[in-house]
């Protein structure tokens, strides 16, 4: 493993903290000790000056007040039916003010960080998002497929990836990626005797202990890129593409010898993630084969010992994906998603005689619908071929 330069403490200015204080979203839920955004972004100047002496503290004596470490959970809906818990991302309404010094330590590692994350890598990335890996990987299988080449692409799903990260091995991992002395005790503490309790429809369970994970909601949350930065590695004679734990692995396909390939870095990756506890889930894990040719290579990928579902199409980072790269079902969805809102819009600003106020609804809820990701489509708009 290669190691990096040591750092060893951060120490913050009363501007630091300021800055961050008059960036809070006013709009944003408060967290268990029920301090507001407004409060703390129109006081900023104020209390600045305290807060970073009460920061630079924590951060010399590497403690994360216990306070702090209480968050309230809230479930969002991801996918699938909402009668079922394991389609919930849990989401964690942390102190606004423990939230506040985490960003200021962010705003402080960032570029150490970010300068050591595996290029494939495009969650959480200045510059990067879902669209950047979505138009990166589908331009290199659109040439492909444009010169009439097969692509194999297995899209694989960690079971609560980042709820599962060993508080142990993430510790260690920012120790290989240069961190020590107060600033690991920091990242130590504010990892441990961390607390949840559930919120949901005005009522709050008791606090249960949290012994592993990330919070999902905290402003550290990249963190978990580098507990999972060494995983492409494992992937030796196909390409790999990530979004935060959201992963696929693609290979161009000429006969049953690459296809075996793609297996061994299918299963190769499979240990490599087991081994780190990020489990995969073989039933959500899925095969696309992207080709035009009548006489396919078709080959059953298997993960634990099943073999994986090979689908017609396959949404990807929120665009739906067809094995002819096809965009007819993703423009579907999105023109009836956009229809469902603007006719909700209608029905509901009846008195809303304002153009300006109706055109921003439209620019804001509808046409955003139409816009996502329509960068991957060029080449067929142009082409009239979808």
């Amino acid at each position: 493993m290669k190691t990096f330069p040591c750092w060893t403490n951060v120490v913050l200015t009363p501007d630091d903290v300021a800055n961050v204080l008059r960036t809070l979203d006013n709009d944003k839920a408060h967290g268990p000790d029920g301090i507001p955004a407004r409060l703390l972004t129109e006081t900023a100047s104020q209390i600045a000056a305290s807060l970073c002496q009460l920061f630079n503290k924590s951060l010399r004596i590497g403690v994360v007040p216990f306070d702090w470490k209480l968050a309230n959970v809230v479930p969002a809906h991801k996918k699938g039916d909402q009668e079922f818990v394991e389609n919930y991302r849990p989401i964690s309404l942390l102190s606004l003010v423990s939230k506040v010094l985490e960003r200021c330590v962010f705003n402080t590692i960032k570029d150490h960080i970010f300068c050591r994350i595996n290029p494939c890598q495009h969650g959480f990335l200045p510059g990067k998002n879902c669209v950047t890996q979505l138009i990166e990987v589908f331009d290199k299988i659109g040439k492909q497929l444009d010169r009439g080449k097969q692509i194999d692409v297995i899209y694989l799903d960690m079971s609560k990836a980042v709820d599962k990260v060993s508080h142990k091995r993430l510790l260690l991992r920012l120790r290989e990626f240069g961190f020590g002395g107060n600033i690991l005790n920091w990242f130590g503490s504010y990892l441990q005797d961390r607390r949840q309790q559930t919120t949901i429809l005005g009522a709050t369970s008791l606090p249960s202990q949290v012994t592993s994970g990330v919070p999902q909601g905290s402003i550290l949350g990249p963190v978990f890129l580098l507990y999972e930065n060494d995983l492409p590695s494992s992937v030796k004679n196909s390409s790999i593409a990530t979004y935060a734990d959201d992963t696929k692995i693609f290979k161009e396909i000429h006969n049953i010898g690459d296809a075996a390939l793609l297996q061994g870095d299918l299963s190769n990756f499979e240990s490599s993630s087991s081994d780190m506890g990020l489990h995969l889930n073989s039933s959500k894990c899925k095969a696309l084969r992207v080709t035009r040719k009548h006489r396919q290579i078709k080959y059953p990928y298997t993960l634990q010992g099943s073999m994986l579902e090979n689908v017609e199409n396959e949404r990807d980072l929120g665009v739906w994906i067809s094995n002819n790269l096809n965009w007819r079902k993703q423009v579907l969805e999105q023109c009836s998603k956009a229809n469902k809102m603007l006719g909700f819009i209608k029905r509901s600003t009846r008195t809303i005689k304002s153009c300006k106020a109706r055109r921003t609804l439209y620019i804001t809820l509808v046409r955003l619908q139409m816009g996502y990701a329509t960068q991957n489509m060029y080449k067929d708009v142009l082409l009239n071929t979808f």
